[in-house]
Parts: C-alpha cells; sequence; structure tokens
C-alpha cells in the first residue's frame, strides 16, 4: 500500500503526519504492514484515516489498527460505514452498531445497510450521540465473548447518563 500512496507524490513528512508511516528505533516503516487496509471515511466520504486487521495470528502487534489521531481522525468521534449508514438509518428508522469493520463489511454484505461500528471496542459519549442522530433507539450487536460483554457493559454506561425524556 504505501508504494501505492508514495507514487502519488507524497513526502514521507506526509505520510508520517498521516499516520501511514511510523518512526522506530531503525528508522522509518509502513505502520501497516502485513495487514489488509481498508479506508476510514468521515460523513461526507472523504478518507480520513485507515484501518487494518493483521493477516497472520502471530503476536507481533495488536490484531486491528487505526491510524493514530491526527487533526482530520478522531477516533473517539468517528463511526466506521457512517457515510454508507446514514441515509439507510434514517429510511428504515433503525441503525446496528457491532463490533468492528469486518462485522460492518459481512453484515452490509448480505443487505444490511444500516450498520456501524466504533473505532475500537468501546463506544464514545460522541459516537453514541451520532448513533442517536441516525435513529431513536439504535441496537447495539457486541460479540458475544467477554470482550463484546464488557463493550456492551461500557456502552451501556455511557449511555445512561445521556438519556432524555
Amino acid at each position: 500500500m504505501l508504494a501505492s500512496i508514495r507514487g502519488l507524490g507524497f513526502s514521507q513528512e506526509e505520510l508520517l503526519a498521516g499516520g501511514l508511516m511510523s518512526q522506530g528505533q531503525r528508522g522509518v516503516y509502513d505502520r501497516f504492514r502485513g495487514r489488509l487496509v481498508w479506508p476510514i471515511r468521515d460523513l461526507a466520504g472523504a478518507v480520513i484515516g485507515f484501518g487494518a486487521r493483521k493477516l497472520y495470528d502471530d503476536d507481533d502487534g495488536p490484531k486491528y489498527l487505526n491510524s493514530p489521531e491526527t487533526p482530520l481522525f478522531h477516533k473517539g468521534g468517528t463511526l466506521y460505514n457512517l457515510h454508507n449508514a446514514r441515509k439507510a438509518a434514517h429510511d428504515k428508522g433503525r441503525v446496528i452498531a457491532v463490533e468492528g469493520y469486518v462485522d460492518v463489511i459481512s453484515i452490509s454484505a448480505v443487505g444490511f445497510n444500516h450498520v456501524v461500528a466504533p473505532l475500537g471496542t468501546a463506544l464514545t459519549e460522541g459516537q453514541l450521540a451520532e448513533l442517536w442522530k441516525l435513529a431513536d433507539e439504535p441496537y447495539l450487536c457486541f460479540d458475544g465473548d467477554n470482550a463484546g460483554r464488557r463493550a456492551a457493559a461500557r456502552a451501556a454506561e455511557r449511555a445512561l447518563p445521556l438519556l432524555r425524556a
């Protein structure tokens, strides 16, 4: 991926600032090496960051990785697939929040276009507010494993103070 982006004329400094490259002890390297990468878009559909999943289950680094925080990308204020799900959620009157990118891609592929995901395991207050803009009663559909149950409990704890009559 990095070679393709460098071919577009971006400087090393721009790639570092955008989070596509990182500075390590041995120099500059591709932040998303060995990963499947997809774009994270804002509400208008502009690419503001990237998300990636490891291709191999080894012990080298986290399974999922996002772009770092930049002036354009704020992980806690963004929902993956919001630009696509907004109209479908409005038309259906409901939105489904799932755990991750791969869940969104899989569920969308079978016709559920009103699905989004937080960029990590826990929904933030800002992401909850975005969900409530899409539907009066958002559905949270997290995995049944321990991490999914913890994410659901944290979402409920964060949602309670935001509830209004």
